[in-house]
């Protein structure tokens, strides 16, 4: 006979934390090269940057290689002089 599973439907406190920290990592590990891995590395104000894709939330953003951050919609738009 199979092992029955419960889940806590209120979760509060470490559960919560926990089950966030899993999702955080997750979600962190999700981002790959942007344009099917095509994207390359371009260099703006002595800093390296690469145009990224999240699998899990399908977001866009442009991570910069050198200070190990993804950059906001409104950083990479003053960044790009959009």
């Amino acid at each position: 006979m199979p092992s029955q599973i419960s889940f806590e439907t209120n979760l509060s406190g470490p559960p919560l934390r926990n089950l966030l920290a899993i999702l955080d990592r997750r979600e962190l590990h999700s981002w790959v090269v942007g344009c099917g891995g095509n994207e390359t590395v371009f260099s703006k104000n002595g800093l390296r940057y690469l145009y990224m894709f999240n699998t899990i939330t399908y977001a866009h953003a442009y991570y910069c290689l050198d200070r190990d951050v993804f950059l906001s919609d409104a950083e990479a738009s003053k960044m790009l002089n959009y």
